[in-house]
């Protein structure tokens, strides 16, 4: 009996890899939008309405970055392209800014946009997708500070009136650092992404944490 196995990975943003995958992200994340609409600062309409170069042009650039979660048979070979097994969840990273000292490299990621498909909920697999995430902004922020030290922040932004997922943040070591409106942290943030007039009131709470060089990246989430 062939049993399924996890594999994460970050998928390649070359024009070429994007063009190949960018197709099953836009439907992985329009599905998302549409199930879930409450768990987004996103809308369905907005995103749907983006057309595929637009997609492909964003996903192309080295500061976006979407970690994968695939399901694959332990027993088989798998297909050539980590994209073309079963996907089970996606999460966005955006960054990193770095803020560079004499003594410290600064940084901030901002990590957002997950989402785990219906088949595979319950698994912790979000949780997993987030811890990866975080792992990799860390390996990356240790080797470019080399001998100095390293301060990695993570940062995610959530609706301010929802609770569960506050709290849920809360438990991975986030902290509240700001409150605005989409509007507002989208200009902070320097993004250039496409934002509907109607979400720019939006009223949204910037959570943090950070993780030293020194520090061990624990399980969190």
């Amino acid at each position: 009996m062939a049993f399924p196995s996890r594999h994460y990975t970050i998928l390649p943003c070359d024009y070429e890899s994007v063009t190949q995958w960018a197709p099953k992200f836009i439907e992985f994340r329009l599905n998302a939008l549409k199930s879930a609409p409450q768990c987004t600062t996103s809308s369905y309409e907005l995103e749907a309405a983006i057309p595929q170069q637009e997609w492909i042009s964003t996903l192309s650039k080295p500061v976006f970055r979407v970690l994968l979660c695939v399901s694959r048979n332990i027993e088989s070979q798998g297909p050539v392209h980590v994209w073309d097994s079963e996907w089970v969840g996606v999460l966005c990273m955006y960054g990193p800014r770095y803020n560079d000292k004499e003594d410290c490299l600064e940084s901030t990621w901002y990590l957002g946009g997950g989402f785990v498909s219906p088949l595979h909920r319950g698994r912790s697999t979000l949780r997993d997708i987030y811890n990866f995430g975080i792992q990799q902004a860390t390996n990356t922020d240790r080797s470019l500070a080399k001998n100095r030290q390293s301060r990695t922040g993570i940062e995610i932004i959530a609706k301010a009136n929802d609770a569960p997922t506050l709290r849920y943040y809360r438990t991975g070591g986030l902290e509240v650092t700001q409150s605005m409106t989409l509007g507002e942290y989208y200009a902070q943030a320097g993004w250039s992404f496409s934002i509907s007039a109607d979400l720019l009131g939006l009223k949204i709470v910037v959570m943090r944490m950070v993780i030293e060089r020194e520090a061990a990246v624990r399980p969190r989430l």
